[in-house]
């Protein structure tokens, strides 16, 4: 399942898994891979900024749900704030009760019955990163324009943080970002993209982007995001 609460619930359960006798800061860091206490900081954000994401999209389809989403949202708050960075990470795994875990597997199914799609393969999303490292290798060797070298490099790199970010912002965030590099590239002078095919940068963008509509749309019912990936390839031929 590829939701907002299906990710969530992915994060605490991956926190069940965590010894219970490290300091949170440990924990944390190994449940947000995030190697340092610098960019611990910042995958905090955006964990709690899922936090809220799944409460918001939950309530909006399905208000009646709101004591559920009540139940689970201050069971987080209050463990971290009960807790912080110096707390043993048995007492934060003491408000992840067996409630919040079944509430979020219960709004997780009905979000998925609503719209299906399947979490992406790492396989996927690695070679998706590939691709576009290898364009980013070969915009750096090229000759072009400043404006089209920057702009390449921007909508790429932002692309490649979302990929690395996928546990946290799922297929949308990531086919939003690919439509406005595909866009980007098919607004660039037809001369211009002459000298991007002979450099391989077309090719390795065009596959990125390829591999990136057809998982989606292998992995989506919903018209929303298979017409989007369908969108997308249409860009890029």
């Amino acid at each position: 399942m590829d939701n907002s609460a299906a990710r969530l619930l992915r994060v605490l359960e991956r926190c069940k898994e965590i010894d219970t006798g490290v300091d949170c800061a440990t924990a944390w860091r190994e449940v947000l891979a995030a190697p340092d206490n610098n960019v611990l900081l910042g995958a905090f954000g955006e964990f709690f900024t899922l936090v809220n994401d799944t409460a918001s999209e939950v309530l909006h389809r399905h208000p009646d749900l709101v004591d559920a989403v009540d139940h689970w949202r201050s069971r987080i708050f209050n463990g971290f704030n009960a807790t912080q960075m110096n707390g043993r990470w048995e007492h934060f795994l003491a408000h992840i009760d067996n409630v919040t875990l079944f509430s979020l597997r219960s709004q997780a199914k009905v979000l998925h019955s609503e719209e299906r799609r399947t979490e992406l393969a790492p396989d996927q999303l690695s070679q998706i990163y590939q691709h576009l490292s290898q364009a980013l290798e070969l915009i750096g060797n090229g000759d072009m324009p400043v404006e089209i070298r920057e702009m390449l490099i921007g909508r790429i790199e932002n692309l490649q943080a979302l990929i690395n970010r996928y546990r946290f912002v799922g297929q949308k965030a990531l086919l939003d970002s690919a439509k406005l590099l595909a866009a980007d590239v098919a607004s660039i002078p037809v001369s211009q993209i002459e000298g991007l095919k002979k450099a391989g940068i077309y090719d390795q963008i065009r596959e990125s982007l390829a591999i990136l509509a057809n998982a989606t749309t292998i992995s989506a019912t919903g018209p929303m995001i298979a017409g989007a990936a369908q969108n997308l390839l249409s860009l890029i031929r």
